[in-house]
């Protein structure tokens, strides 16, 4: 098999691939037949994460905005609820006291 060492992305890419390959084989020399399903999850999780597609940095800032402010409408919703039952509670145990 031929290389073409001119382009160093490529290489790295063959040479990571490889080194990690390696070192799976030489865990699973080390650990034996009992951990073989372990390592084959890890293989499967390192598969699912290649296929992940990240968001953007613009959409990462406006799904954080979106939390932060849906966070802070349901703070004060749920704050002004409390403080209408709470004057409510308290008055109905004065007049009843």
């Amino acid at each position: 098999m031929c290389y073409n060492f001119r382009k160093p992305k490529r290489l790295f890419k063959i040479l990571k691939k490889g080194i990690f390959m390696e070192f799976l084989r030489l865990i699973l020399k080390l650990i034996g037949k009992p951990f073989k399903k372990s390592l084959g999850f890890l293989k499967e999780v390192r598969a699912e994460f290649s296929k992940v597609v990240w968001p953007t940095r613009k959409e990462a800032i406006g799904a954080t905005i979106a939390v932060i402010i849906f966070s802070l409408v349901m703070a004060l919703y749920l704050g002004a609820l409390d403080f209408v039952f709470a004057k409510g509670l308290s008055y109905l145990l004065a007049k009843f006291k």
